[in-house]
């Protein structure tokens, strides 16, 4: 069982007792009541930001592999979930900040990609790295585009 269904069933299960005890306040008294309570809305500030992080694992299945001209000539459904592998070029410094663009150079030709990293891993200029994210079509310089969601070094 996954950490979030397990704090999610004890969110439930402390948001049921918070309300029965704060009904039933007379016969048990406050104390209880605020206890419950308390414990329920330290379980809510675990679970929610534990229910918004995407599943990694999920990026790797889903992820296809297609040629460079495929890109080019933009047959792939722009938010296909993609995996590339290159060499960083970042835009701006030695390294790549999250939501930042950063060029990767690949077997084949140049990816503009946006640093939407979960992990939160740093991405350093120069390094070989495969990402996993959606394409976002080609933009401006004709080049295609990939929301990185997901980044292996």
């Amino acid at each position: 069982m996954s950490l979030f269904i397990l704090v999610f069933i004890i969110t439930v299960l402390l948001g049921i007792s918070s309300i029965f005890l704060f009904v039933k306040r007379k016969r048990f008294g406050n104390k209880p009541s605020i206890i419950s309570t308390t414990a329920f809305l330290i379980s809510l500030i675990i679970v929610i930001p534990l229910g918004n992080q995407p599943q990694t694992d999920d990026y790797k299945k889903k992820a296809s592999v297609f040629t460079y001209d495929r890109y080019l000539n933009e047959s792939i459904p722009v938010g296909t979930i993609v995996k590339i592998q290159g060499q960083v070029t970042s835009l701006s410094e030695y390294t790549v900040d999250q939501e930042e663009v950063f060029i990767l150079d690949g077997d084949d030709g140049t990816f503009y990609v946006k640093n939407n990293n979960i992990e939160d891993m740093e991405i350093k200029d120069g390094e070989i790295i495969t990402i996993y994210g959606g394409y976002a079509g080609n933009g401006d310089s004709e080049s295609p585009s990939i929301n990185a969601q997901l980044v292996e070094k």
